[in-house]
């Protein structure tokens, strides 16, 4: 508020006026709050729908194969976890190797080998697979997915660069060395 006296000169504010109101301090500091959780979900929203990701052009490779080591360091009806890849290698009893998607064919919710009850449960909805993908307990409603193995000289490698989706078990989606 400015006053003029009378010989027409400024007279400065009182210091009193010069300070913020009680009910201008919170309006202010509210405003601040909104504007702080505004921009919160906003950086959120953009993070959700993926601005900023690169993406691989289609039909491009996700990664390279994994080498998974060799027949011998394998125990029959074991499970091997591969954090690499994002897979768990079977060696079935039969011999064959089946390489499984971590993922719940479910929900996407990633599955955990039980080494006792010799299969794999969903922690999200229990369900649950044995060693070879297929279902022992719904909600889901098909087998794990797989990923391609090769033996060659007793060498094996996973090609993850793309999980395949099946219905059934089938002995050619194992590999036998």
């Amino acid at each position: 508020m400015v006053v003029k006296k009378k010989n027409n000169s400024i007279a400065t504010p009182h210091p009193v006026e010069t300070m913020l109101s009680r009910r201008s301090f919170f309006r202010t500091g509210r405003n601040w709050i909104i504007g702080v959780i505004l921009f919160e979900a906003i950086a959120v929203t953009i993070a959700f729908l993926g601005f900023g990701r690169k993406k691989k052009p289609e039909g491009e490779a996700l990664s390279q194969p994994v080498d998974a080591g060799y027949i011998k360091d394998y125990q029959e009806n074991s499970v091997t976890y591969f954090r690499k890849g994002g897979f768990y290698l079977a060696h079935m009893t039969d011999g064959g190797f089946i390489a499984l998607s971590m993922a719940c064919p479910h929900l996407g919710c990633s599955v955990q080998w039980d080494d006792p009850s010799k299969r794999f449960n969903c922690p999200c909805h229990s369900s649950a697979f044995d060693i070879k993908g297929n279902i022992v307990a719904s909600p889901a409603t098909r087998p794990m997915d797989y990923f391609p193995v090769r033996i060659k000289g007793g060498k094996i490698t996973v090609d993850v660069a793309r999980p395949v989706q099946r219905n059934y078990f089938d002995k050619k989606q194992a590999a036998y060395g």
